[in-house]
């Protein structure tokens, strides 16, 4: 009967606890898609003088 007891807390135990594992993914899951902003898909960097004048040679003819 002891057996059976302890058998059967140690299955609760391991429901109970992949249960809240999932839970707390879906709610980090769901708490990630209600703060989503611009800053999460953009990047920033320093553009150097070199650069902003190679750039305006190569695409400022197509400028209008």
């Amino acid at each position: 009967m002891i057996a059976c007891l302890g058998l059967a807390i140690a299955i609760f135990v391991s429901i109970y606890t992949d249960y809240m594992s999932e839970l707390g993914k879906f709610n980090f899951l769901d708490n990630d898609i209600k703060t989503v902003t611009v800053g999460d898909y953009s990047i920033e960097f320093d553009i150097t003088e070199d650069f902003w004048e190679n750039f305006k040679q190569r695409q400022g003819r197509n400028k209008p």
